[in-house]
């Protein structure tokens, strides 16, 4: 996940350590938890998104994913609310974050394929070791699905979910798999869709500071986003000036076109 990759690294590590101080912390205030939440919301978002895009082993990227629901809810209190109330939110929330993220790649994977001229096809391969891992990631699940408790949903926090959803949904839909090519109009609908779910939840939360959740969550993802171009330019110092040549290019053709003439002339 982080290999060769040292900002992503210490990123990794700082979160760890945030988390660890959450898990010990006795404070207890409705601005704190409403800090863990977003925080919490916010890194299980990054790891459902890195689920999806990741580069490591598929079986892998997921099984982090349930590791780190199991192990946030138990680690971190939020409220008095019983742990099955938590670990089912956090679920369904990773769970519709993977649903989003696969969902927005696979039409741009279609889009991108009618712009083709022959369809691209791709063989799935499972070997005998990995159904043997899967059938350890469903037997935890499972075991999981036992203490769940469904019954808080209601429409009111069927509202905050969805406006919860609307901040880590914006990165798979407005940002492609190489965040160098991040787009500033993006950024502006996405601060602004931001917006709009912070006043839904700050109007529906049953604790002061409601909207604060989405403005945690939006700096996680933010942050997480930054570390990944940061990181992709130190490994790629010329990708800036390769994409700004290709940009030229487009846009002023003969241009181009002068240049190479120059370049066999001399």
């Amino acid at each position: 996940m982080a290999s060769g990759r040292p900002l992503i690294q210490l990123f990794l590590m700082a979160t760890l350590a945030l988390d660890l101080v959450f898990s010990i912390a006795n404070e207890v205030s409705d601005f704190v938890s409403i800090m863990k939440l977003g925080l919490i919301l916010g890194q299980l978002a990054a790891l459902a998104i890195w689920a999806i895009r990741g580069h490591m082993h598929r079986l892998a990227r997921i099984s982090c994913l349930v590791v780190a629901v199991g192990l946030l809810t138990s680690m971190i209190d939020i409220d008095p609310s019983p742990k099955s109330i938590w670990v089912t939110f956090h679920a369904v929330y990773a769970l519709l974050v993977v649903m989003g993220t696969g969902l927005c790649d696979y039409v741009g994977h279609r889009i991108g394929d009618d712009n083709q001229d022959g369809p691209s096809a791709r063989r799935w391969q499972v070997s005998l070791i990995e159904c043997f891992g899967w059938t350890i990631v469903v037997a935890m699940i499972s075991y999981g699905v036992r203490d769940m408790n469904f019954g808080f949903f209601h429409l009111n926090n069927v509202v905050l979910l969805a406006a919860l959803l609307a901040v880590p949904i914006c990165v798979p839909l407005f940002f492609q798999r190489n965040v160098c090519e991040m787009k500033p109009m993006r950024v502006v609908v996405w601060v602004l869709i931001s917006i709009v779910a912070a006043i839904v939840v700050g109007n529906r939360a049953p604790v002061e500071f409601g909207s604060f959740v989405v403005l945690f969550q939006l700096v996680y993802l933010v942050l997480w986003i930054a570390v990944q171009y940061m990181d992709n330019t130190q490994q790629h110092p010329q990708l800036n000036e390769i994409l700004i040549k290709e940009k030229s290019l487009v846009e002023n053709p003969m241009g181009a076109y002068t240049i190479r003439l120059h370049e066999t002339h001399d």
